[in-house]
């Protein structure tokens, strides 16, 4: 078991952070900053926000390999491609911006990671837990994620339906 966090989870930390950040700011209709800059007390500078560009979605299409596969917890067949994952974790960040998502547990191996979160959509309390796999150069090839109870898992379901059918 590796005990340092690898570099990419430090990346998808810091990804899926600074994204829940700015849409929850966003929506809100705030000018976004990351948690990070927050923590230090400071306002995004241009730097910063040329560093993330409007979003940070284009570091997340970096992480990913042109072959990532996405394992969704709703969807039986395995969605593939990075567009394809990428359209799905942007939708995730859209749905649980807000929602007080947070990871509360990591484990990780040479080339995987177990990321235990919790979050509230909705006014019900749920869990999960983000599988990450990457390839040698550091991109990840695959994401599984699977959700508790099944209550919460059903209304997420319909959130991400309309939010991937929006794109």
């Amino acid at each position: 078991m590796v005990t340092a966090i690898p570099p990419v989870i430090e990346r998808w930390l810091r990804v899926i952070e600074d994204g829940q950040t700015a849409e929850a700011e966003r929506r809100r209709g705030e000018h976004p900053t990351s948690e990070a800059e927050r923590r230090r007390g400071e306002h995004p500078t241009s730097e910063a926000e040329r560093r993330r560009g409007e979003h940070p979605t284009s570091e997340l299409d970096d992480m990913l390999a042109e072959d990532a596969v996405f394992y969704s917890p709703a969807v039986f067949a395995p969605q593939r491609g990075r567009a394809t994952t990428a359209a799905y974790l942007r939708a995730a960040e859209q749905m649980f911006s807000g929602t007080n998502f947070h990871y509360v547990e990591k484990w990780f191996g040479d080339n995987s990671a177990v990321l235990h979160f919790a979050a509230e959509v909705d006014g019900l309390s749920l869990e999960g837990i983000d599988m990450i796999h990457w390839n040698d150069e550091g991109k990840i090839i695959s994401v599984k994620v699977m959700i508790r109870p099944f209550k919460a898992l059903q209304g997420v379901i319909g959130r991400m339906a309309e939010l991937l059918a929006a794109h």
